[in-house]
């Protein structure tokens, strides 16, 4: 039930208003009458007045001015303005002031009563976040932080009967019947060099921003560190499931929150609002974000909304060959190093397969192809990677593509910085040459053998040798081998098929039609005219 005060500093107006109000249908108990601010105040101070139906424009001061001292003293009141007059400035000011609606006289009887349920339905709902928020803030918020620690640290067994104990030994009045929504933030790096100090100022800004936007919403928060820049936001909520209109405000406050954080606090990060629980599910609650925090491997700087959210079951994708890697490492490219992983990771993402174990995996791989470099120049991993820089960001890259690309880059440099300076084209062209010179009985040797050999990609290596020698790596294989059989048809007495066979032909007609090809003799008349 409600209490009514009307004022108005004209008779007729009162009585008239209590006269057509339906006091049954509106739920009102009681109503007083005021013919000034004075009177207003006496009996706004003096009696629990719900509904206010104030005139503006009175001799002895305004409504506007009784607004804003009933918004000090008595802030739970709902005005509702009544004038004769249809000024804008006048309406614009008692919505400023927080005036719930504005009438003009005379005012229809229908208009009255939806402007009073309108009243009601903002008064019930007030008083829903006041019990909720009196029940959630009545005791010392360290009490009720170390609750939830223990309780996520599984301390406190995670079933009603457990949590009910924990509750009355600690003289929290929580309901069982309470529900809450848990909000993760997750940094997934700082954008600045910090110091241990400054990462926990940093948090603790985290912490002060996150209150403040998303009590700008009407919540009351509780924040818990549930691991290095990892917090967990739980916000208390009255009904089991949440509006859309409630979801779209957290979800709008989340991404200020993100903007705020990148823009101030030099980082990125991600939020991710998970289902509304119990106290007793908020562990499982709290492990599902944590799992979807550690795949989200691609993006950041979001929000992600978990609602109705189920994990999908782990692809299994082959990690590639890092031998040619680790080849090409030696040799110097890492540029071409970047552009195969980076294709190997875009082509991941676009089937939906990338995520942390598949991070982890590689992560670990190619720290192996690199330490082997490393062993073969005589280096060991402290020497190279040793340094905190180097630890962090190997520490990092399994958490997001971008950590992941930077540490390849930086492990790349600083393996580079180790390996002398035989990794330059020209250098790679010798020892293809020296492999094939040594090869050219192999009447098989293909350039995909050679390119093997040189832990290179065919075409790239055809690109560079082509380059450096301008010629194919087949026509110098077919050059060679025609150099050979000169030396021997010159300088030994072997037959013409063991010659043959000697530099790669495996039938003496093909041998004798290519040499005479590339040289205007047959093998025979070649020997004869040469000695």
């Amino acid at each position: 039930m409600y209490n009514l005060l009307i004022v108005d500093d004209e008779l007729h107006v009162v009585n008239g208003l209590i006269a057509d109000l339906d006091v049954k249908k509106l739920e009102i108990t009681n109503i007083y009458k005021a013919y000034n601010v004075r009177q207003a105040k006496e009996v706004l101070q003096n009696e629990s007045i719900h509904i206010m139906l104030c005139d503006i424009e009175m001799p002895l001061g305004t409504g506007l001015e009784l607004l804003e001292w009933a918004n000090e003293y008595v802030p739970n009141v709902q005005t509702i303005f009544l004038t004769s007059h249809a000024d804008f400035r006048y309406a614009k000011e008692a919505l400023r002031l927080g005036g719930l609606d504005y009438l003009l006289k005379p005012v229809p009887d229908e208009e009255l009563e939806q402007a009073i349920e309108k009243a009601k339905a903002e008064l019930t709902q007030n008083n829903k976040s006041t019990e909720l928020e009196r029940l959630w803030s009545s005791n010392h918020p360290s009490i009720i932080e170390h609750f939830w620690t223990e309780l996520l640290q599984q301390k406190i067994a995670p079933n009603p009967s457990a949590i009910h104990n924990a509750l009355e030994a600690r003289n929290i009045p929580f309901s069982e019947e309470m529900t809450f929504l848990p909000v993760l933030i997750s940094v997934r790096r700082w954008n600045k060099e910090l110091s241990v100090r400054d990462e926990k100022i940093m948090e603790y800004a985290l912490k002060k921003t996150g209150f403040e936007i998303l009590a700008r919403e009407g919540q009351s928060v509780q924040i818990i560190s549930v691991d290095r820049g990892c917090l967990l936001f739980i916000v208390p909520f009255g009904a089991e499931n949440l509006e859309d209109d409630m979801m779209e405000q957290l979800y709008a406050s989340s991404k200020e929150y993100i903007d705020s954080c990148h823009c101030y606090f030099y980082c990125d990060l991600s939020v991710y609002i998970g289902n509304v629980v119990r106290m007793h599910e908020m562990v499982s609650a709290l492990s599902q974000l944590r799992n979807f925090e550690r795949n989200n491997v691609v993006y950041e700087n979001k929000v992600f909304l978990l609602t109705g959210y189920k994990a999908l079951p782990e692809a299994k994708v082959s990690i590639p060959d890092m031998s040619r890697w680790a080849a090409m490492l030696k040799n110097g490219m890492k540029e071409q190093i970047l552009s195969e992983i980076r294709v190997f990771l875009d082509e991941r993402i676009a089937r939906g397969e990338l995520n942390a174990s598949l991070l982890q995996q590689f992560h670990q791989n190619f720290l192996q192809s690199v330490y082997f470099v490393l062993l073969a120049k005589g280096k060991t991993a402290n020497e190279i990677f040793g340094d905190s820089v180097s630890m962090e960001l190997s520490r990092e890259a399994p958490k997001s593509i971008t950590n992941l690309l930077r540490w390849v880059e930086h492990s790349t440099m600083r393996a580079l910085s180790q390996v002398p300076e035989d990794h330059h084209p020209s250098h790679i062209v010798d020892n293809v040459r020296q492999f094939i010179i040594a090869h050219l009985d192999q009447s098989d040797l293909s350039r995909e053998e050679i390119a093997q050999h040189a832990f290179l990609n065919p075409d790239y290596l055809a690109r560079i040798f082509k380059k450096e020698t301008g010629q194919s790596v087949m026509e110098f294989l077919l050059q060679e081998r025609i150099k050979l059989a000169k030396d021997l048809l010159v300088k030994s007495n072997l037959t013409i098929g063991d010659i043959a066979s000697s530099v790669g032909y495996s039938h003496f007609s093909h041998f004798s039609k290519t040499f005479k090809k590339h040289t205007g003799y047959n093998p025979n008349e070649f020997r004869q005219m040469s000695r």
